[in-house]
């Protein structure tokens, strides 16, 4: 007989793999890829159907700016296999992560002073490296105090701020919420 957490392990690591294979086969088989978190759900529509004047010039096809913070939770949490099938596509994925200069511009939706990290994961990449990145991505120094206070309300602020999700906020994230 399955336990109900074991049920709950498997219904997570499933939602974990699908959002994964979404992210890893849209950001390297579609020619227009995932859309920056910059631009808000109104703009890609109007963008979509034509009605947006200027058009959006800027492409989007091998880039992800959440595909380190999935990482940063798979392996965290394990998956191994489920990383080890998409390595191919995610290491032919560009990542990008903003940090604004000041902790308390996390809070601002466009800062605009900081430092832009970007590279592409390994071709190969060792499982005990790969987490030991994670754990050292996990660092809470650049997460703002208050939402270290109250990490609850950390989930709610990005979905209202999604592209405050990086590396660094998945791993604190998954080692206190998690």
């Amino acid at each position: 007989m399955v336990s109900s957490s074991q049920r709950r392990s498997n219904g997570c690591e499933a939602l974990y793999k699908a959002i994964l294979n979404g992210l890893a086969d849209t950001a390297t088989t579609s020619e227009d890829g995932i859309p920056s978190p910059y631009y808000g759900p109104e703009t890609l529509l109007s963008a979509e159907i034509g009605l947006l004047d200027p058009p959006i010039e800027e492409g989007f096809a091998l880039q992800s700016y959440t595909l380190l913070a999935l990482i940063t939770i798979g392996a965290r949490r394990g998956h191994r296999s489920t990383i080890a099938d998409k390595w191919r596509r995610i290491s032919r994925i560009h990542c990008s992560e903003f940090y604004p200069d000041a902790t308390w511009q996390f809070f601002l939706w466009r800062a605009e002073n900081g430092d832009l990290k970007s590279m592409f994961p390994a071709k190969t990449q060792s499982w005990t490296a790969l987490q030991a990145e994670a754990t050292e991505r996990s660092s809470a120094s650049t997460i703002p105090g208050q939402l270290r206070a109250n990490p609850e309300l950390l989930p709610l602020f990005l979905m209202v701020y999604p592209h405050r999700l990086r590396s660094d906020v998945a791993g604190f994230l998954d080692g206190t919420v998690g």
